[in-house]
């Protein structure tokens, strides 16, 4: 099976082995996520092995757009942007590889943050925690209670109010 991807001039062919041109996917990386190949199920991936270029299924099969709950004022769109200096806002980090953006407003956000749910129960708090961008306007909480650093209007943090608990995203995902 082949797929023509918006990201790589080449038609990509599908491959569910755990061989990729005599590499294993273990050491091969997705060009969307950076993750292994093998760090997904058993769903295969697409790969263009002449420029070693390779997504795992669920990164190639990604929308082109999306709504998402951090950026409600527009969609977002799929970019694929390598040696990108955009940060993501919601983990920070740069996006390298795919992301989705909102050039309006200049929202950037990695494929990988944009499918972390928006309520998570977490092992550390006894209530679930909603993800939030500007939890310190939103309520009087501002310290992370996992790292005690002050929460800032501009950081994404998990948040309860029914006790006024503050996470920040990275601090979340590190304890899982």
């Amino acid at each position: 099976m082949e797929l023509q991807h918006f990201s790589h001039n080449h038609p990509l062919i599908f491959n569910n082995d755990k061989q990729t041109n005599n590499h294993s996917i273990d050491e091969t990386c997705c060009s969307a996520c950076g993750e292994n190949l093998s760090s997904t199920s058993p769903a295969g991936h697409y790969g263009c092995v002449e420029c070693k270029y390779f997504l795992h299924k669920t990164c190639a099969e990604l929308p082109n757009e999306i709504n998402h709950f951090l950026h409600p004022q527009h969609p977002l769109t799929l970019i694929a942007e390598f040696n990108s200096y955009n940060y993501c806002n919601a983990c920070t980090d740069l996006s390298d590889g795919f992301f989705y953006d909102c050039v309006k407003c200049n929202f950037c956000i990695h494929s990988t943050c944009s499918s972390l749910p928006r309520v998570r129960k977490f092992e550390c708090h006894q209530h679930p925690i909603t993800l939030h961008i500007n939890p310190a306007e939103e309520s009087s909480i501002g310290i992370c209670q996992i790292c005690n650093i002050k929460t800032t209007p501009s950081c994404v943090a998990y948040y309860c109010t029914d006790c006024n608990f503050a996470a920040h995203f990275l601090c979340v995902h590190e304890e899982i």
